[in-house]
């Protein structure tokens, strides 16, 4: 049930005070496995969450600023030919956690 131990970080402490989420669309899905190569070895990609909708993929950064997430998207992610972004970034976070709701019925 338990997945790994890990500390938790602040981020900003640590120098990266910038949080965004990017919409990513992949014109062709031939393109997912080396998108997904990719985000494997970019460090600052937290999240990768593949989603229904309007985007083919849900990507949380955190960079050192936005100078540094500017260049992460257009030098790594847009090398890739296709590929379209959109990008929110995060002006302040209300609620962060790594805790579970654990539902009882399931160990009934």
């Amino acid at each position: 049930m338990i997945r790994t131990y890990e500390a938790v970080l602040d981020p900003e402490l640590v120098g990266n005070t910038c949080t965004a989420f990017v919409a990513v669309t992949l014109e062709q899905m031939d393109q997912r496995a080396a998108f997904l190569a990719l985000i494997d070895t970019l460090l600052e990609v937290q999240e990768c969450h593949h989603i229904a909708g309007d985007y083919d993929y849900l990507v949380k950064i955190r960079a050192r600023n936005t100078k540094d997430l500017d260049r992460l998207i257009s030098s790594e992610l847009k090398r890739l030919p296709g590929l379209r972004t959109r990008t929110t970034i995060v002006m302040n976070s209300l609620k962060e956690t790594t805790q579970l709701p654990i539902h009882s019925e399931r160990f009934s």
